[in-house]
């Protein structure tokens, strides 16, 4: 099961996130890890409207025991990456 939302570029973004997280692990039946999901994914989408760009989308899955939140913001291709070291 995998759910995606889009976010607005603004406050409001942390609140919608976390209806996406409520209403998967409500279908699931998982509510004894909805605290700590909407927090992780509050935390997400925050810092996607904070430090990233427009378009925010967020992503809640569940793929067997395992759930897995996402927020990509359209500064994804902007990723750091590892420098090569030379001697």
């Amino acid at each position: 099961m995998e759910q995606h939302c889009d976010l607005p570029a603004a406050p409001e973004a942390a609140g919608v996130a976390r209806r996406l997280v409520r209403d998967v692990l409500t279908d699931i039946g998982a509510g004894h890890v909805m605290d700590d999901a909407m927090l992780v994914m509050s935390e997400l989408a925050t810092n996607a409207v904070r430090y990233g760009a427009a378009p925010i989308r967020a992503t809640a899955a569940v793929e067997g025991t395992h759930l897995i939140l996402a927020v990509q913001d359209g500064r994804a291709s902007d990723l750091p990456y590892p420098k090569v070291l030379t001697a």
